[in-house]
């Protein structure tokens, strides 16, 4: 419910220094958020995804991000933030890297994340978040302490996946 995004909102805005990552899990797991809470933020794109911030502060930013089917993220990580996602709706699937060479990554692993499921990263993961459902918009919840800084990365055309 809207009290659940208020009430993190407000915990977050108390904080004297970032959460570590058991906490952001614990924040994010017990945030009981809706579709219908994020209406209003929830604006969808059909070229790419679409992030609105919700919340920042010196230790934290709280974004809403909407993604239509077979829209994804870059691969990315999140220099020097840690990373925790809710799925609000839908079904997300993020895939881990491993770089490989300065900018370069090969693929490590690939799990799905379904409706009120959470996902920590750490500041070094290297990823890349998908909704991989061609009919069915994905909304999620990202809270990044503090606020959200990446890296880009590229696939190693030099890794041969077979």
């Amino acid at each position: 419910m809207l009290r659940g995004l208020v009430k993190l909102i407000s915990h977050m805005d108390g904080l004297q220094r970032p959460p570590d990552m058991a906490t952001l899990r614990r924040l994010l797991s017990e945030a009981d958020v809706t579709p219908a809470d994020m209406k209003v933020a929830c604006k969808f794109n059909d070229v790419s995804y679409a992030r609105t911030e919700l919340a920042k502060s010196t230790w934290y930013q709280l974004l809403v991000i909407c993604w239509r089917g077979g829209q994804s993220s870059p691969i990315h990580d999140h220099f020097g933030s840690l990373c925790g996602v809710r799925v609000v709706d839908g079904i997300a699937t993020e895939t881990l890297f491993k770089e490989t060479r300065p900018g370069f990554v090969k693929p490590l692993a690939t799990h799905q994340y379904e409706k009120h499921s959470v996902c920590v990263t750490s500041d070094r993961d290297i990823h890349v978040v998908t909704n991989d459902q061609p009919k069915q918009d994905l909304i999620t919840l990202h809270l990044y302490t503090p606020p959200l800084k990446m890296n880009f990365y590229e696939v190693d055309g030099r890794f041969d996946a077979s």
